[in-house]
């Protein structure tokens, strides 16, 4: 999948969780600016976890960010899990420094 596709599939998930919210153009680009540039499955995983967790009508991006921050922290001790491969390690480094490139 290519950067875009991927950061259409998040949006359409936030439309999917958030059916009532109702952005402007301002605010997609806000959203856009600020989580396209990161792992967009991590960042799926924070907009599902935001959404469990409360039943707002609109997602608040510092939420987001929050269990972002988590999930990247949940994945990067992932990484130091004993047994696994060499291979999955590399595939997990590689996302973690497409997320963070001093990584």
């Amino acid at each position: 999948m290519t950067p875009e596709q991927d950061w259409n599939k998040t949006a359409q998930l936030m439309g999917g969780l958030y059916p009532e919210w109702s952005p402007t153009s301002e605010e997609v680009s806000l959203w856009r600016e600020t989580f396209e540039h990161h792992n967009q499955e991590w960042v799926q995983m924070a907009l599902k976890r935001c959404r469990a967790a409360n039943r707002y009508k609109t997602p608040c991006i510092n939420d987001v960010k929050a269990k972002f921050a988590a999930v990247k922290q949940e994945q990067s001790v992932a990484t130091d899990e004993p047994g696994w491969s060499p291979e999955k390690r590399e595939r997990i480094e590689a996302i973690h420094r497409e997320v963070d490139p001093g990584h």
